[in-house]
């Protein structure tokens, strides 16, 4: 009955070892997408500079409807009128899809937008 009772502890005890170590993973699994504390200089121009500016910067806007990002100023609009975060969104019509060829922003990118412009957007 004793060496019944020490393989049972083993057992339970590998499994508890396996379940933690499962747990200790979970944010490497899933990381978090910090959108307490965004700013447009440590975030959101980041963002637009990998993803937005190659169509809509200021030396590059050819075919972007003359839509600069660069400038702050001209972003602030369409962050105000819901633009900025309903493109890169893809919400339908009025909308535009944007980036328009390629791969959609990161959840956490679009998080990150959403929460900048639901903050008044502030040049910070």
């Amino acid at each position: 009955m004793n060496f019944l009772n020490n393989k049972l502890f083993v057992f339970v005890g590998v499994i508890t070892f396996m379940v933690g170590c499962e747990y200790s993973n979970v944010e490497t699994k899933f990381p978090v997408c910090d959108t307490n504390a965004v700013s447009y200089n440590n975030h959101i121009k980041p963002i637009l500079q990998t993803n937005c500016y190659s169509c809509h910067g200021t030396n590059t806007n050819d075919n972007s409807g003359g839509i600069i990002l660069e400038d702050y100023n001209t972003l602030k609009v369409f962050a105000s009128n819901g633009y900025l975060y309903g493109n890169v969104a893809h919400l339908p019509f009025p909308y535009h899809a944007m980036p328009p060829r390629g791969n959609k922003l990161s959840n956490c990118d679009i998080n990150k937008i959403k929460a900048w412009v639901d903050n008044g957007s502030p040049e910070n």
